[in-house]
């Protein structure tokens, strides 16, 4: 189960987690990534297998290791989305559905969990083109008044990290509630953001002081970042294989 994903949606709109201001998230986030450096490495290193026996088309080794993310890391939005793509692709909507039932049913109406499960198991079906999704999503999150809550779905049901970062900065504060997985992927969305969108050169800083005091992480966003910020020479991305994994993840290739 998701930690803490008993939080409901009338908590979020009643400010439970209050938002202090940007740098104290931002150190807060540094600390948390450092006294898990050990565990996000094995993530990562999982993650890159699974992308690579995914794309290879090892269906069986690629099962096993998400498998073995969930053994070891438990639940997390991360997890969920790519087993019902993996679901989607490899078996169909049937498995994708009861997957989503076990999920749903140990969660309360209500939950930012429940919600985000819900949709994301509608946006993998093979009859949902994506613009009758986007329309859907759109429909609900203009009824909210929190732009916070609204910043959080649109980048997990979209799929969307080019949100400025003041929008990834709540995006990193919510994802708190949910795993460490999670949490370590909105901070990546949040670093990349400040590189490309901001102007304010406090905001570099802290970016380029994580980069330079955390360089235990391997990871090769976390790499690029640090060469466009002329920190050392790193490795660059695969970028052709990532846009493949990330289309069969958003359930593009349908």
């Amino acid at each position: 189960m998701l930690v803490r994903d008993l939080v409901e949606v009338k908590d979020f709109e009643k400010g439970t987690l209050v938002f202090k201001d940007f740098e104290s998230e931002f150190f807060w986030a540094k600390c948390i990534i450092q006294e898990n450096s050990e565990k996000i490495n094995r993530f990562l290193n999982f993650k890159e297998q699974y992308s690579l026996r995914f794309l290879y088309g090892e269906i069986e080794e690629a099962k096993k290791i998400l498998d073995s993310i969930e053994a070891e890391f438990g639940q997390s939005l991360w997890l969920i989305k790519n087993k019902l793509s993996f679901y989607q692709e490899t078996i169909g909507l049937e498995k994708n559905k009861s997957y989503t039932n076990s999920l749903k049913k140990h969660l309360k109406n209500g939950s930012l969990a429940k919600y985000i499960i819900h949709w994301l198991s509608i946006r993998n079906e093979n009859n949902v083109s994506i613009h009758k999704f986007n329309s859907q999503i759109e429909s609900t999150i203009s009824k909210l008044n929190k732009d916070d809550f609204k910043n959080f779905i649109i980048y997990h049901l979209f799929e969307r990290e080019n949100l400025n970062p003041d929008e990834l900065i709540q995006v990193l504060r919510l994802s708190y509630s949910f795993s460490i997985i999670d949490y370590y992927e909105s901070f990546v969305s949040l670093l990349k953001s400040i590189m490309l969108n901001s102007f304010d050169d406090s905001d570099g800083a802290k970016v380029k002081n994580f980069l330079e005091s955390h360089h235990q992480i391997d990871d090769s966003r976390l790499n690029n970042i640090a060469l466009m910020y002329n920190i050392k020479d790193k490795s660059a991305y695969n970028v052709e294989s990532v846009e493949v994994y990330n289309s069969l993840l958003l359930g593009i290739s349908k």
